[in-house]
């Protein structure tokens, strides 16, 4: 027979190291499935933020060619009070309408290409389920359109009387859309 000792000694060893390898392999696993998710996570927030500023980045373009439209009329506008005079500062501004007229209806052209974009960006706040965004993105749309509405150019003549109004709502229309825009970021 063995010796009672021995036989419970080689017992007792071999559940304590069975024992100290489960618990090892035990927090090996957890260590290495917050890892994973750690991992996983941070691949989610970096496409959402991608996503959201080139949403905003489309948005931006948009207006940025809104404004030059706009700029470009009232500089437009302002020439026009000047051009045909017989003096140099006369013929300078006739030339700048000429050449204006053609910029801008190229720029109006731009700002129409960059509406398209423009509706990317909303299917993309969709997909990131950013309703508040998508709808303040909407509303600044909506400014933008109405205001090319309200602003006249048929290629040579030019009225501007509702462009401070038109200005003050894009305005406030895309300071919305950015309130949301960092409330979205901050969310991540």
């Amino acid at each position: 027979m063995s010796d009672p000792i021995t036989w419970m000694s080689v017992a007792d060893t071999a559940v304590k190291i069975g024992l100290g390898a489960a618990i090892s392999g035990l927090f090996g696993w957890l260590i290495a499935r917050h890892a994973a998710r750690s991992a996983i996570t941070k691949l989610l927030f970096e496409r959402r933020s991608e996503r959201l500023i080139v949403a905003s980045e489309q948005y931006e373009a948009f207006f940025q060619a809104y404004l030059k439209y706009t700029n470009l009329l009232a500089g437009l506008v302002s020439a026009s009070a000047s051009a045909g005079r017989d003096d140099p500062a006369g013929v300078v501004y006739s030339q700048m309408l000429a050449k204006g007229a053609t910029d801008a209806t190229k720029l109006k052209g731009e700002m129409f290409g960059k509406m398209e974009q423009a509706f990317f960006a909303q299917s993309t706040l969709m997909l990131l389920g950013e309703t508040r965004c998508r709808e303040a993105a909407e509303k600044l749309h909506l400014a933008i359109t109405d205001a090319n509405q309200k602003i006249t150019f048929d290629g040579v003549t030019v009225d501007l009387a509702s462009l401070p109004e038109c200005h003050a709502a894009v305005s406030e229309a895309r300071k919305t859309f950015y309130s949301e825009m960092a409330k979205a970021f901050r969310k991540i």
